[in-house]
């Protein structure tokens, strides 16, 4: 009995492998949007992706967010760019994806009399997200990014919990 279940087990997962792999092949690119849920706010980003391997993608986002923490008015654009690695592949299209990003911001805060702050802030975002492909060509990604800043503008540590539309070119 447990002979069957190992061969069934070992050919599931070859299959698995094989199939899913015509969605994050090698010199395949994307372009992606969407929106997140900060601590603080709310988010959007548009941005691109390159597979330079099987799995492995450099990306890059412009990031626009905005909130009302305290009273106050906040705003901020920067960008985003790293690495995602698709670790895990579960059936023909769906992908556990881990990321790892650079991100630099222009954050800006104004209170109600008007007192302005501005600082440029840098610093790293690492996280994941599950991916489902609809079609070959069209994927959604629910993901979780956990942020850590050098600058103390409105905290040093923000989280996001996001979903991003990709287009495969």
């Amino acid at each position: 009995m447990n002979k069957y279940l190992v061969t069934i087990i070992i050919i599931i997962t070859f299959n698995i492998h094989a199939t899913a792999q015509y969605n994050h092949y090698k010199d395949q690119g994307q372009i992606n949007f969407g929106a997140y849920k900060k601590d603080l706010g709310y988010g959007l980003n548009f941005g691109g992706q390159y597979f330079v391997e099987n799995g492995i993608a450099i990306q890059g986002q412009l990031i626009y967010d905005w909130a009302r923490p305290y009273q106050a008015y906040y705003t901020s654009y920067g960008l985003d760019f790293g690495v995602s690695y698709s670790a895990f592949e579960l059936g023909n299209n769906v992908y556990v994806n881990l990321k790892g990003f650079g991100a630099v911001a222009s954050q800006k805060v104004t209170d109600k009399a008007e007192i302005s702050k501005s600082i440029f802030n840098y610093g790293a975002k690492a996280g994941g997200g599950i991916e489902y492909y609809l079609n070959k060509e069209t994927a959604i990604e629910l993901s979780c990014l956990q942020g850590f800043f050098l600058q103390k503008g409105l905290g040093q540590k923000m989280y996001e919990i996001g979903i991003t539309f990709k287009f495969s070119l």
